[in-house]
Parts: structure tokens; sequence; C-alpha cells
């Protein structure tokens, strides 16, 4: 296009830089703020939050708040892009400043900002925070938003109170609820390793006829990871395969993975021996069963 004469505008930028966040290259990144800085648009609003954003992204946190902070006019959209960034890292202290800068410039918080709070909360595994970012919730009249729900759920399971994780699940109304609002539920049983619940939640799920994905199979695997679960492990193996999803790379090597864990290695090696595509996770699922039961000729062999 620069070769053709043809000068970028204001919707050209935003594009490339999702492209630029998506591969993850700072160099790209750096080399279209250049291109950026040379152009009428350097001090677009949503070709700056663009470049904020593909930062974020690209894990230079750095870079984009120095960009975020020369900001001459800032819209929501950008003060979350921020916070999100350190809210997934974790970072409490300047998740703390920017929200207050936010308020303190008279930006109310909304939806997004919710959710990267809760994420917060979440990383932290701070029970108390994640019911306080509840309770503000609430208070601002967002307890409607699947989205926002959604991440309640997972973050009330991953702080250790499962009790709540299922009550703010069953808030949702039925005809709202997406599979991710399953999967977060899937994914709470399997950090309590509660195969039983989350069986009985999948059946659920089929009844109301939601159509299941890839990481709700994988959600489902991860709690069946006892010998205990062996039997609900090989239900939920049966029916994926009925469905057609257990071609896909990552649910054939977790299938190894949870039936090396629940000891049925014959499983275990007949899946693997199935797998042409095999990828390191699959070879070490089934080289560590065997390593670890004492079979060591076995492990180097297949090494």
């Amino acid at each position: 296009m620069k070769q053709t004469r043809l000068q970028p505008s204001n919707f050209t930028f935003p594009f490339v830089a999702k492209t630029c966040a998506n591969l993850s290259n700072l160099l790209y990144s750096q080399i279209l703020r250049t291109h950026v800085a040379k152009s009428p648009f350097q001090s677009d609003i949503y070709v700056q939050t663009a470049l904020v954003d593909m930062y974020v992204k690209c894990g230079h946190l750095d870079y984009a708040y120095n960009l975020f902070d020369k900001m001459p006019d800032r819209d929501l959209t950008c003060w979350n892009v921020m916070l999100m960034g350190f809210a997934q890292l974790g970072l409490v202290d300047k998740t703390a400043i920017v929200l207050s800068q936010m308020r303190l410039d008279g930006i109310c918080p909304d939806s997004v900002t919710i959710m990267a709070l809760t994420q917060l909360g979440s990383s932290l595994e701070d029970l108390m925070l994640v019911n306080a970012i509840h309770c503000l919730g609430i208070q601002m009249g967002i307890e409607g938003d699947v989205s926002v729900v959604n991440t309640w759920v997972s973050a009330y399971a991953k702080c250790g109170d499962l009790g709540m994780a299922e009550m703010v699940f069953g808030w949702i109304d039925l005809g709202l609820r997406t599979v991710v609002s399953w999967n977060s539920m899937f994914s709470g049983y399997a950090y309590f390793g509660e195969s039983v619940k989350a069986v009985g939640l999948y059946k659920w799920m089929i009844y109301d006829g939601v159509w299941l994905d890839v990481s709700t199979i994988l959600c489902l695997l991860s709690s069946c990871v006892t010998t205990d679960a062996l039997c609900h492990g090989k239900s939920i193996h049966c029916h994926g395969v009925r469905l057609g999803c257990v071609f896909n790379v990552p649910i054939r090597n977790f299938v190894i993975s949870m039936y090396s864990k629940c000891g049925d290695i014959e499983a275990a090696r007949s899946v693997f021996d199935s797998v042409r595509d095999r990828t390191c996770v699959s070879w070490n699922a089934i080289i560590g069963w065997y390593a670890e039961k004492g079979d060591l000729d076995e492990a180097l062999a297949l090494f």
C-alpha cells in the first residue's frame, strides 16, 4: 500500500496494530508506532488506543503505559486496555493507580472494567477482593451482563469458594447462558476434582441443548484425573468420540494424560498408539506414566 503511494488512514493503523498484537512482535510494533508518529493521526484517540493495546498484548506494559501516559485524550476503552494489562499480570499497585486516575478524570467504570478487576482478584486468588468487585458490579447494575457473571463464576472457583461459584452460575437465566458460562463452571469443578458434579452439570448442559466446544471437553477431562473418576472419564471420552471432537490434538493428549493419571495404562496406550500427529505433550504423557510406575525399559524404549 505504501509502495503505491496511498496514505493509510486512521482505520488502517488499528488493523495493523491488531496484527502486530496477534503476532506478539515487538519489532513490527515499534515500526508501526514510528509510521503513526509521522502521520497526521498521531493524536487520534482510536489509533493511540490500538497502539496501547498492541504493546499490552506484546507483553511490554512499560511501552504501553509510556504511550498511554502521554495521550492528550483518553476514553473509557483506553483506560480499560491499560487496566486489563496490569490486572492480567496481577500488578495490584499499578492497577490501583490507573483505576484511581481513571476515577479522578471523571471516567465511570463499565462491565469491561469490572471484568479486568475480577481477573486481578482471580490471579491473586484473593476471595475478599473478588467479593468486593462483585458487590461493586451489583451496585453498578451490571449483574445481568453474562460476560461479567462468567468471570465471577471462574474467579470464585479459583479462589476456593465453589459454593459461591455455583450460586452465581445459578443466577444466570437459562436463555442467557453461553458455552463460556458452562465452561466456567466446569473449570471450577475441575479445579476441585469434582467429577460427579461435572458430569451431572454436563448432562444438564446437553439437556438444555447447548453445543459444547473443545474447552468443554478439556475442562470435563480435567475433573477426572483420579482412579475413582475413571468411569466418568471414560464416559466423557466416549461421548467426545460420538461428537467427533476427540480428533483435536489437545483433547487426544489430555485423554492420554487422563487415562494415565487414572491408572488405566492399556486405555492410555491404545489412544496414544492411535494418534498419528503426536506432539511432545503426547510423548511426555505416556513416557511419564511408565517412568512413574518404574517401567524404565518401556519408558526408555518410547524415548
